[in-house]
């Protein structure tokens, strides 16, 4: 079989095409200053919610606010899994709040 020979300005711009196509096919992690922001941005919605669950509020509105929090607790959970330190800071686990949460719509 004849080779074809191909000018190697040619052969450059196939090869710059694959690896583009390469480096966009791998999965690219988030920046450290992007994976600080959404740990912040976590953190902050979980107070948030926090604060909300010790007012008063309905039945509604309690559920509402413990599913938001159970899954930024969650997404938290995630970004710790990733490499990103957590701070101690965060305060008490998932369980710890839920039990909290229940045991002051009882008493509150």
């Amino acid at each position: 079989m004849n080779e074809v020979r191909l000018p190697k300005h040619t052969i450059d711009a196939i090869e710059r095409r694959w690896s583009n196509r390469l480096d966009q096919s791998s999965e690219k992690r988030p920046s450290a200053d992007e994976q600080l922001a959404r740990l912040r941005s976590h953190r902050s919605n979980i107070r948030r919610y926090r604060r909300l669950l010790q007012t008063e509020l309905t039945d509604v509105e309690r559920r509402f606010i413990e599913r938001r929090l159970d899954e930024e607790l969650t997404a938290l959970g995630k970004l710790s899994e990733s490499g990103v330190a957590i701070s101690p800071l965060i305060g008490p686990t998932r369980q710890a709040d839920r039990s909290a949460a229940t045991e002051e719509h009882r008493y509150g």
